[in-house]
């Protein structure tokens, strides 16, 4: 046989392809490590509040199946101020400028400052706390039929569109010789014209709290969980004004009403709630750093080019070849001239 010589590039599109399929596989177990043992919940805290990382404090959580509240990672957060600032402007009025949540957080140790920001959370012992929405907590006083304080603090209303119209519930279960309870609206910014009440802005600049008043009889306590958030009206009789009318309660911050047959309420004030969003997701790191490899793999086999070339001598003289192992590209021509070129041809 004439003696010859060959040579192969490109192999690493071979590797490409393998470092492609691996991680895929990699991603996969990330995926299903995240969920099986992470978690997440989502609770509000209104200013001058705080939260504890414990199951009972949570408004909404999920976990994996693998997840025991017992990896529930102890900390504190204490909300301190929250800065909102609207657009003032004829140009995209009432648009969001800026949301900033003043906390302080610790674990077992002093509290350390922080700062909140939207796409920017907060890191505590692998788990984010990450800032996804606010509103307003009108703070009440309601005193029952015996003139006792049956109710004092904020209560969280929910918003209902991008002016910040929020409905809320506040229960008085402990009134006597009646329990109340009072359902409605928080206006930041009210106007009351044919159309019913609506605000005009989202920020507070001129709040009215809006209610209708329910009473009814003591009612036992049984356990189970409620919704803070909607009124269960078993049991409750809506009041009525001295001329037979549903009740209609409207407040602006500072002024007190008081109830047929007794008892008051008084709006003082109101002050600002964020929804916080606690998560762990443990895998999470094994998932980028693969679809990173997974990436940089499929790069290497798409563009990388896999060719052998010979050259061989016989009775006939010195020849040369090339074999493109890839369909569809071209060059070959050039680099079997170039190498031909280079043996003397």
């Amino acid at each position: 046989m004439p003696p010859s010589k060959s040579a192969e590039r490109g192999q690493l599109r071979e590797l490409g392809n393998l470092v492609f399929h691996l991680s895929l596989v990699f991603v996969l177990i990330g995926l299903a490590w995240g969920s099986l043992f992470g978690y997440k919940g989502t609770v509000a805290v209104v200013e001058g509040q705080a939260f504890s990382d414990t199951l009972t404090q949570y408004d909404d959580f999920s976990a994996g199946a693998a997840f025991t509240t017992d990896q529930l990672p102890p900390f504190t957060v204490w909300l301190d101020s929250f800065e909102v600032k609207f657009e003032t402007g004829p140009v995209q009025r009432g648009a969001a400028r800026q949301f900033t949540a003043h906390i302080r957080w610790a674990t077992d140790g002093e509290p350390q400052p922080g700062v909140l920001e939207v796409n920017s959370p907060l890191q505590v012992q692998g788990t984010s706390i990450h800032l996804v929405g606010h509103g307003y907590a009108p703070v009440v006083t309601v005193r029952d039929g015996s003139g006792q304080v049956a109710f004092a603090g904020p209560v969280v209303f929910l918003p209902q569109d991008g002016n910040f119209r929020s409905a809320g519930v506040v229960k008085v279960p402990d009134a006597r010789p009646l329990r109340l309870a009072f359902e409605g609206m928080f206006l930041p910014t009210a106007v009351l014209d044919e159309g019913g009440g609506r605000s005009v802005f989202p920020d507070a600049l001129a709040p009215e709290l809006f209610l209708n008043a329910w009473s009814g009889p003591p009612r036992d306590e049984t356990g189970r969980p409620e919704n803070v958030y909607s009124l269960d009206k078993t049991g409750l009789t809506q009041l009525s004004n001295e001329a037979g009318d549903k009740l209609r309660l409207r407040l602006v911050p500072g002024s007190t009403v008081d109830l047929p047959g007794g008892g008051s309420i008084t709006f003082e004030s109101w002050k600002r709630w964020t929804k916080l969003q606690v998560s762990s997701t443990p895998g999470l790191w094994l998932v980028l750093f693969s679809v990173m490899a997974a990436v940089a793999g499929l790069c290497a086999s798409l563009f990388v080019r896999p060719r052998r070339v010979w050259v061989r001598v016989g009775a006939g003289g010195v020849q040369v070849a090339g074999l493109d192992r890839t369909e569809g590209r071209g060059g070959l021509d050039e680099e079997v001239d170039a190498l031909a070129r280079a043996v003397g041809l």
